[in-house]
């Protein structure tokens, strides 16, 4: 059996938030303490840990009650403000702006202070996972990729639902696509588009077209070019996909490649523009005719996926931020399971910090990684 040679090990937050002067363990084989009077890093390893996880897996959970700063330990590891410890192929890695830290009972260590762990963050909240302090470049981020289906929205604070249900679609084909992944349990055979835009039977809404344009923000330079392009490109696609009249029709993901190659910008408008409704199929099942908790589960691991696969780092640290919320219980209890099932098959080393109060997704974890 191979060693997982991969763990994102432990924390030391010296002020974030709420949070002042404390460590943080997450992982059974180690413990550690940091005291900052002397500058000294224990590090004392349990010989006799054996991990249940498969070999390139490793999940923590942190648990606590709301408001007792789960989800501002994980803003803090983005912000690499404090001390972050991994063991990396038997050595020692510090991610730090501390210097000098004295390590004991560990020989071999490098520190990382020009570098970040490399990390996934997703947290259905999307208006609380606030951007946070990135001391590498400056500013602040947010690094929630579930923001990347929400990028084409001028105010985080208003959601088109359509165009949020637009943007899944659209995401989920191109990892499909992209990737030719067959790990998940749901395959899109097909894409329905809808433009139910028509005065009547025989005619189109091209002034109610113009209009619903006329509402959506560009940047000022590009505004007037935008608009134009916008209508140009929705009449060509009536005109070439919709001839016999009707006002939605079915592609299959090839023919869907070769259309969106031939107008210039749909794919950008279809993300846009909430009068084209869009859903994808697996055979004859319909994605949004899956349960929730279903399409829950499909669209964070596939972000989490493509997020995975885009970083050139064999080893990745992933914080999942209350996966539970948008879950039924019994999904809930399926949910560790899920990610090991799909993650497994990828050939990186990850290690899951899981924030959550729920007990169905505690009860599948050994205690010792809660």
């Amino acid at each position: 059996k191979k060693e997982f040679f991969f763990f994102f090990f432990y924390l030391w937050l010296e002020k974030y938030k709420n949070i002042v002067g404390q460590g943080f363990n997450f992982s059974p084989r180690f413990r550690c303490e940091y005291d900052e009077d002397t500058n000294e890093l224990t590090i004392d390893e349990n010989k006799n840990y054996v991990s249940i996880f498969p070999d390139n897996i490793n999940i923590t959970a942190i648990v606590g009650e709301n408001g007792s700063g789960k989800s501002s330990i994980l803003e803090e590891l983005y912000s690499s403000l404090g001390i972050s410890v991994i063991l990396e192929n038997n050595e020692i890695k510090i991610y730090t702006h501390i210097t000098d830290i004295k390590i004991e009972n560990f020989s071999t260590k490098s520190y990382m202070r020009a570098d970040r762990l490399s990390q996934v963050h997703f947290s259905w909240d999307i208006l609380h996972y606030e951007p946070v302090i990135d001391v590498l470049s400056y500013g602040k981020v947010n690094p929630n990729i579930l923001l990347g289906i929400l990028g084409t929205f001028s105010h985080p604070d208003y959601i088109d639902l359509n165009s949020y249900q637009n943007n899944t679609v659209l995401k989920y084909i191109e990892i499909y696509i992209k990737d030719k992944i067959n790990i998940f349990d749901f395959s899109p055979t097909k894409i329905n588009i809808k433009f139910p835009m028509k005065k009547n039977e025989d005619e189109w809404n091209l002034e109610k077209i113009k209009e619903e344009i006329e509402k959506l923000k560009f940047p000022k330079e590009e505004e007037e070019g935008k608009k134009k392009i916008y209508f140009e490109t929705i009449k060509k696609y009536i005109e070439n996909y919709l001839k016999d009249g009707d006002f939605e029709r079915n592609f299959t993901i090839e023919e869907y490649i070769k259309m969106i190659k031939e107008l210039y910008e749909f794919r950008e408008i279809l993300s846009r523009f909430p009068s084209f409704i869009l859903d994808i199929y697996d055979n004859e099942i319909s994605f949004f005719s899956l349960s929730h908790g279903e399409r829950s589960i499909l669209l964070s691991n596939a972000l989490i996926y493509e997020s995975i696969i885009n970083k050139k780092n064999q080893n990745i640290l992933i914080c999942l931020d209350e996966p539970e919320l948008s879950l039924h219980p019994e999904w809930q209890k399926k949910y560790v399971n899920e990610l090991i099932k799909i993650f497994s098959k990828v050939d990186k080393n990850l290690h899951f910090i899981i924030t959550s109060h729920s007990p169905f997704i505690l009860s599948d974890l050994p205690k010792e990684n809660v």
